[in-house]
């Protein structure tokens, strides 16, 4: 199970494909898993990167989110753990 150890979370997420990378945002109450009907066509085309939210699903919180911020704050954290500088 890919876990990334971030400052507030211990960050479930997966990798599929191969190509330009596609980030693909669960919303704030649905695991990875919500793309898993897009999956299979998606990483045909690009490498696909999925993550779990703070305190979802497989996703371990440290801290518990106080606004939007820190949710964006955690994906920049993961987007830097995966060396992608860019994504779509």
């Amino acid at each position: 199970m890919p876990v990334a150890d971030l400052t507030d979370v211990s960050s479930y997420y997966e990798l599929a494909g191969n190509g330009d990378p596609v980030v693909l945002l669960p919303g704030l109450g649905a695991t990875a898993h919500v793309w898993d009907s897009a999956l299979t066509h998606l990483s045909e085309s690009f490498s696909v990167v999925r993550f779990d939210n703070r305190g979802i699903g497989r996703s371990v919180c440290k801290r518990q989110p106080v606004t939007l911020s820190d949710y964006s704050a955690d994906l920049v954290e993961l987007l830097d753990f995966l060396q992608l500088d860019r994504v779509h």
